[in-house]
């Protein structure tokens, strides 16, 4: 998970999905929360091009046993879609 506020006031994270903002006035703050999965669509504990194989059965309607739909939505928009596969592959290729 990424979050950024864009302003100078503290923000942490409490550590159980709730985060903690100094007192200040609300008008002047804009709250950015992203998720986005780490691409490991089979669970195996590491991301391979059978991760983005497992995403692209599960397109297919074949999905495998031990398919993490929540880390394999890549790009965090809700969806499993051909682009969380090109994430995955550029997860790959970056060596992330």
């Amino acid at each position: 998970m990424k979050c950024h506020a864009q302003t100078t006031t503290p923000l942490t994270e409490n550590g159980n999905g709730t985060w903690t903002l100094a007192a200040m006035p609300y008008y002047n703050l804009r709250l950015v929360v992203e998720y986005a999965g780490n691409g490991d669509a089979n669970g195996d504990g590491s991301v391979t091009i059978t991760d983005a194989v497992a995403i692209v059965n599960k397109i297919l309607g074949n999905e495998s046993v031990g398919f993490n739909q929540t880390v394999a939505d890549v790009n965090g928009d809700g969806e499993i879609t051909i682009s969380d596969a090109v994430g995955v592959v550029n997860i790959i290729l970056s060596g992330q």
